[in-house]
């Protein structure tokens, strides 16, 4: 495999950066935070969980949570962003099928146990639908998948790595998951109230 360098291309842009949750079996809820190639929080979204009825439940079957995190939770959290960001990066591979929601790359964002290449914007090729960047100074590349092979890598490897030179483009990330944690939390706790 070889590694190949990204051409460096400053640009202020927007990330997206998106992730869903379960908040009991079969109930959905999902933010989306809004941040600048520097981390700092633009906007915030949530969406309210989605539980389906029984007979939905044995409509969809297996595709049922599918259904429920792309196309009903990703999907609206999308919708309710007025700008779209330069690219949305999610949590899992499963995720990824939000990308038929928006015309902007949608990126899933992984660490890796690689040892880091030698600059800034190094990647190597994994396969077809997955790379092994170097967007921050310090730490092994990250992995970086695709719905599709290396559609839109032109535009997604200098952002990361902008943003890389700051924090690592994982960190926000994990803040949606807190923040989710909470929600979580206020609704288990709202709905335990109303029994």
């Amino acid at each position: 495999m070889s590694v190949r360098t990204a051409p460096k291309e400053p640009r202020e842009q927007s990330l997206g950066y998106l992730r869903t949750a379960e908040l009991g079996q079969y109930s959905y809820y999902g933010g989306l935070l809004l941040t600048d190639v520097a981390g700092v929080p633009k906007t915030f979204h949530y969406a309210e969980p989605v539980t389906p009825t029984r007979i939905q439940q044995i409509i969809y079957g297996y595709s049922l949570e599918r259904y429920c995190r792309v196309d009903i939770v990703a999907s609206a959290l999308i919708a309710q962003v007025p700008e779209p960001p330069a690219l949305f990066v999610v949590s899992d591979g499963f995720l990824l099928h939000a990308e038929k929601h928006t015309d902007r790359p949608v990126i899933a964002l992984s660490a890796s146990n690689e040892s880091p290449f030698s600059e800034i914007g190094q990647y190597q090729h994994v396969n077809e639908r997955e790379i092994l960047l170097q967007a921050t100074p310090a730490g092994g590349p990250l992995r970086v998948t695709m719905t599709h092979k290396h559609r839109k890598l032109d535009q997604v490897v200098p952002i990361l790595c902008e943003m890389g030179q700051v924090i690592s483009p994982l960190e926000p990330l994990e803040r949606v998951a807190l923040a989710l944690e909470e929600i979580g939390g206020e609704l288990k706790a709202t709905l335990g109230r109303a029994a």
